[in-house]
């Protein structure tokens, strides 16, 4: 390959696991709209909206200044134009800003948020009735004075 030194920068290993933080903590999103929705359709449909949203209302694509104030004001709360802002400063400037912390707050704050209302969730649908975690509880004897044999014990 041309131009390959075949050296990574730590900067770049730091930027790629950011990036892997991120996509494994909105992953849980689009978990959690797979175990409610109904149909593998509707499923695609909804996480097709949320991913255009995170996406097209960030500054993956366009600058933040050419966005109007109320789509700038969601863009600046939206956890993928974080993680987009400190992953050009880490590759193109080497620096490690607010905005790498403001991706990590952001992530745990979706898994925080909606691992466990996705295992909730599946919880439900797997065992229906009340949730039970992590398994259904076992039932006791009803009568535990009575033998084996169905008699009364001695004792």
């Amino acid at each position: 390959m041309l131009g390959a030194t075949g050296t990574v920068s730590p900067e770049a290993v730091l930027a790629g696991l950011l990036v892997m933080v991120g996509a494994k903590s909105i992953s849980w999103v689009f978990a959690f709209v797979g175990v409610v929705a109904r149909s593998a359709s509707s499923v695609q449909g909804i996480s097709m909206l949320i991913l255009f949203l995170l996406t097209f209302l960030s500054n993956a694509i366009v600058p933040l200044d050419t966005l109007p104030s109320g789509l700038r004001a969601f863009a600046r709360a939206n956890p993928v134009l974080h993680l987009i802002t400190a992953v050009r400063d880490l590759l193109n400037e080497g620096t490690v800003g607010l905005d790498l912390l403001a991706t990590l707050r952001g992530s745990g704050a979706m898994v925080a948020i909606f691992a466990p209302l996705t295992l909730r969730a599946y919880m439900r649908k797997a065992w229906p009735g009340p949730a039970r975690w992590p398994y259904p509880a076992r039932r006791r004897p009803v009568a535990t004075h009575l033998s084996v044999r169905g008699g009364r014990s001695s004792a």
